[in-house]
């Protein structure tokens, strides 16, 4: 979704100057929309299947280290997330998954779809987390720590909030989706933390 995929093909350009693939670690995720239609953004089988192939096309390479689901798909049975995650890991095309942005309870709910049917589980968690967001460390990282698996914070700097003078505004700062992200940040209450 950043940049309708072309900052996947610019990191393409770059890694085929790079001489050993296997020093790298690439990610890449799946969610959000990527064109219009209806399997254009969710987390159905076929938009997995069909959007992991487009990533790795705009990269250049036959495989990602780990592909992440973009947050909670509420119109997707997890089942079939999971199962399809678990055959593009069985197939080659990524080594691991992860997933980013979601409630502690929806998290759990897919490693437990994993774990009841046999397939691969995710080893990262990609979550808002920072000194002004904290709400993380109450279940999510308590969870990832119990089922080992590991923490990939995003906004750790309160995009951009914690790194200067608290009523100097940016663009990005005053665009709509950046505040969305970060609403505590942008409040009284950021503010005082």
């Amino acid at each position: 979704m950043y940049s309708d995929g072309t900052s996947e093909e610019i990191v393409g350009r770059e890694l085929k100057d790079y001489a050993n693939r296997d020093e790298i670690v690439l990610a890449t995720k799946v969610h959000f929309r990527m064109h219009q239609g209806p399997n254009g953004a969710c987390l159905s089988r076929k938009t997995i299947m069909s959007e992991l192939d487009k990533n790795l096309k705009r990269l250049g390479t036959d495989y990602v280290d780990l592909y992440q689901i973009h947050r909670w798909d509420y119109n997707t049975p997890i089942e079939e997330t999971m199962e399809a995650m678990h055959d593009i890991v069985k197939a080659g095309k990524a080594r691991y998954i992860g997933a980013s942005a979601m409630y502690a309870w929806q998290f759990l709910k897919a490693l437990h779809a994993a774990e009841k049917n046999g397939w691969t589980r995710f080893v990262s968690m990609q979550n808002h987390l920072n000194l002004i967001y904290r709400e993380e460390e109450k279940e999510m990282l308590p969870l990832c720590r119990e089922e080992k698996i590991g923490v990939i914070p995003y906004s750790p700097l309160a995009s951009g909030r914690l790194t200067r003078d608290w009523s100097e505004a940016t663009h990005r700062s005053e665009t709509r989706r950046s505040q969305s992200l970060s609403s505590v940040s942008s409040s009284e209450q950021g503010w005082k933390i």
